[in-house]
C-alpha cells in the first residue's frame, strides 16, 4: 500500500475550518470539556494501509479544528479483534475512537465466532461512516477477455477454471469475487494474499488469472499498461475511471459490494459525546480536503450521521452474514 504524507493546512483552509466547526457554542463547550474531544483513533491495521492513511487525515483535520492533538494508534492482529478489545478496555468517554472497516465489523465476528469477547452490534456504537472503497475486477493485459461477457464465454466450456486474487478469506473483495463469478456461472478458486502488491504482480504476469482490488492498489499497474479492468464492482463511479462500466451496465444485474470504514465508540459512551463527535466530523466533510484526499487514495468520502450509520452497519452485518454463509466460508 502507498503511504501518504500530509502537508500542513493553509491558513485559508484553517480559517474555513474555523468558520464551519469552531465558531459555534457547541465547539466551545467541546474544547472546555476536553473529554468530549477525540484524543486517539485506533486503527486495526498497520501503518501505511488505506485505513491508516484515512485515520491520519481525519486526525489531522480534527486536530486543526479543535486545536487539540489527536493520536493515531495502530493495533493490528487477530483480524481486528485486538484493536476492538483495546477500545473496549478504555474509558467510555469518547476520547478514543476506532476506525473500523467492513471486515472487522462484519466478517471477523463470523470467522472467529466463539473466540471473541465482543459483539459489534452490542458493544460498539457507530458515530459516522467515513469512506467507501470501490473494487475492480481486472486481469493481465494479454488476457483474451475484455469485459464480463467475454470472460463468461471464455470459461463457458466448463474446462479450465480461473484463480482469482483477493485479500484474506471473508474480506470484502473475496466476497465480491465469489459473487461476481457465480453471477457469470464460473467456478473460480480464491487465492488469498496478505501482500496486495504481490497479488497484482501475479495477476499481471498471468500466474493468477483474475484480481479484485481497489484503485489505489492497481493504479501503478494501470499507468504502465500491465493490467486491464474488466468491470467496476459497484454502482459508484470514480472520476478517473468513469469509462470502466459496472456489472449492471454490462447486463449482469445490480452489483454493489464495496469496502467501507466508520468511526466507532464503545457502548456506554454518553450520547451527548457521540453527538459532539458526529457534529465535529460532519463539519470536516464540509471542507474539500477530505474529498480530495479520499479520491487520491482511490476511495470515496462517504459521511452518514450517527442514526443513519447504525442502520447502515446493521444492514451490512446482515448482508455479510448471508454472503459468508452462502459461499460456505463458515459453517451455517
Amino acid at each position: 500500500m502507498k503511504e501518504f504524507f500530509f502537508s500542513k493546512l493553509t491558513s485559508r483552509r484553517t480559517a474555513i475550518g474555523g468558520l464551519l466547526g469552531w465558531s459555534s457554542a457547541g465547539w466551545s463547550l467541546a474544547v472546555e470539556n476536553s473529554h468530549r474531544v477525540p484524543k486517539t483513533i485506533i486503527v486495526p491495521l498497520p501503518i501505511g494501509s488505506l485505513t491508516d492513511s484515512l485515520a491520519r487525515k481525519l486526525a489531522e483535520l480534527i486536530s486543526e479544528s479543535t486545536h487539540s492533538p489527536v493520536n493515531v494508534e495502530n493495533i493490528p492482529g487477530a483480524s481486528g479483534a485486538i484493536a476492538v478489545n483495546q477500545l473496549l478496555s478504555r474509558p467510555r468517554d469518547g476520547s478514543t475512537l476506532l476506525l473500523g472497516s467492513s471486515g472487522v465489523i462484519c466478517v471477523t465476528p463470523l470467522l472467529m465466532k466463539g473466540q471473541l469477547k465482543f459483539d459489534p452490534q452490542i458493544d460498539l456504537v457507530p458515530v459516522c461512516t467515513t469512506a467507501t472503497a470501490v473494487f475492480f475486477l481486472f486481469t493481465a493485459k494479454t488476457f483474451p477477455a475484455n469485459n464480463l461477457k467475454e470472460l463468461k464465454q471464455f470459461y463457458a466450456d466448463g474446462g479450465e477454471q480461473p484463480t482469482y486474487a483477493a485479500n484474506a478469506v471473508g474480506s470484502a473483495n473475496h466476497l465480491a469475487g465469489e459473487e461476481i463469478l457465480q453471477r457469470l456461472g464460473i467456478k473460480g478458486t480464491h487465492i488469498p494474499y496478505n501482500n496486495t502488491n504481490q497479488a497484482i504482480v501475479d495477476v499481471a504476469q498471468g500466474r493468477v488469472q483474475l484480481g479484485i482490488f481497489g484503485y489505489s492498489s492497481i493504479s501503478a499497474f494501470l499507468e504502465v499498461n500491465r493490467v486491464k479492468l474488466l468491470c467496476n464492482l459497484s454502482d459508484i463511479q470514480l472520476d478517473n475511471l468513469s469509462q470502466t462500466s459496472s456489472v449492471a451496465a454490462q447486463g449482469f444485474g445490480n452489483f454493489n459490494i464495496t469496502g467501507w470504514s466508520a468511526l466507532f465508540v464503545a457502548n456506554g459512551t454518553p450520547q451527548s459525546n457521540i453527538q459532539e463527535h458526529e457534529r465535529l466530523i460532519k463539519s470536516l466533510y464540509g471542507l474539500s480536503d477530505i474529498f480530495t484526499f479520499a479520491k487520491a487514495i482511490g476511495s470515496v468520502a462517504a459521511f452518514r450521521g450517527h442514526a443513519d450509520s447504525k442502520v447502515f452497519v446493521n444492514d451490512e452485518i446482515r448482508r455479510y452474514k448471508e454472503l459468508v454463509h452462502k459461499y460456505k466460508i463458515v459453517p451455517i
